[in-house]
């Protein structure tokens, strides 16, 4: 095979790679917009002249990832999931009424009622190879005040605390510490679909701990919940523009707070609504013990990922972590990046060179990477 002269990458690129995993695992601007079209009529349906929540003024808005935009692709299935809060004044009925009600309302509707499957909280649609809406129920709650919630909980029977609002808000925070953006402020029914470039280290960073949960423990019950992780890493990341060192950070960071815990499992709530336990299953002993040992191999392989050398060692240690091929994926959207930088002229010659393809290869420093063509 003759061989291909390539320059080689900025340590930075490291960085680049692991990025592309996040952009797999985002939906695509067809399957958003899919979504946005189908929280509209919801809402519609839900809140129009005629609906027996009507008195109640109702609001809709998004939360979870994709208000967060965290979203993770499933793994062995098509569905994303899609959550909503359905917000009413304050009512002085029990939980289960107001539950009962929502429900009611989409089982008078041809369409829904054969997509619509009770949960504990939360009122779910299923649209098949296309995604779940979860449609929350929940009151605004006078005493709390300010974008504080109460949501029925079916099982317990009794009013849960909640603010998914002051959530979203939080982890804009965290994200940048800019102002609030205008539409999350007005809370649009869905923010638009975000550019490659304005996805940020920490929204990255939740996108790969959560894609490495699924990958972990699958449909077991003890794999940790999204709010739980998202909220460990808005409060441990400190800033900084390298995906990698951040997402170490946060893992050392959580680590931690686990250590000087210990022998306790530590408190996960919603910073924005105290009340609000997000760790509530860690109750169960074995639930917390998957959680840690989770964290500590996590972070165990983000070291190592970040002292690999070379692009087969970086694919085979995504591939590992991630599933799907991800790190196959990642390396050829990489090489594609860099072609096509390479073809608009944007190369500069007097970069150290790699051999590609060739017997030639010599050993690289940390993130300087060989690659066998395939």
């Amino acid at each position: 095979m003759s061989a291909i002269i390539a320059p080689v990458p900025a340590s930075t690129d490291l960085d680049a790679i692991v990025a592309e995993v996040c952009l797999t695992l985002q939906i695509s601007p067809t399957q958003f917009e899919l979504a946005r079209g189908h929280y509209v009529a919801v809402e519609d349906w839900l809140s129009r002249e005629g609906s027996p929540l009507e008195r109640l003024s109702p609001r809709v808005y998004p939360q979870g990832g994709m208000a967060l935009r965290t979203t993770v692709k499933p793994r062995e299935r098509e569905e994303f999931d899609l959550d909503i809060v359905l917000q009413v004044e304050p009512v002085d009925s029990d939980p289960i009424a107001l539950y009962e009600d929502v429900a009611d309302r989409l089982e008078a509707s041809d369409l829904y009622r054969p997509k619509l499957e009770r949960m504990k909280r939360c009122l779910r649609l299923n649209y098949e190879h296309q995604f779940h809406l979860d449609i929350l129920p929940a009151r605004r709650d006078a005493v709390r005040g300010s974008t504080c919630i109460e949501v029925p909980d079916t099982k317990l029977e009794c009013w849960k605390p909640s603010n998914p609002l002051g959530f979203v808000g939080w982890f804009e925070l965290c994200c940048d510490g800019r102002e609030l953006l205008k539409a999350l402020r007005e809370q649009a029914p869905l923010l638009p679909a975000l550019a490659e470039a304005q996805l940020k280290v920490l929204r990255q960073a939740v996108q790969l701990t959560k894609r490495r949960r699924d990958n972990a423990f699958g449909d077991s019950d003890t794999a940790p919940r999204s709010v739980v992780l998202t909220t460990l890493a808005g409060t441990y990341y400190v800033g900084g523009s390298s995906l990698t060192a951040a997402l170490e950070q946060i893992l050392l960071g959580i680590e931690n707070a686990i250590a000087v815990a210990h022998p306790n499992p530590i408190e996960v709530r919603n910073p924005t609504n105290l009340d609000e336990l997000f760790s509530e299953t860690w109750s169960n002993p074995a639930h917390y013990q998957t959680f840690t040992k989770f964290i500590r191999k996590f972070r165990q392989e983000i070291t190592a990922l970040r002292q690999a050398e070379g692009l087969d060692e970086i694919g085979q240690m995504l591939d590992a972590m991630f599933g799907d091929g991800m790190g196959e994926k990642a390396l050829r959207a990489y090489g594609e990046q860099l072609g096509s930088t390479k073809a608009a002229g944007e190369l500069r010659f007097g970069a150290p060179a790699i051999i590609v393809g060739g017997q030639e290869g010599r050993k690289s420093p940390p993130h300087t990477f060989h690659h066998r063509a395939r």
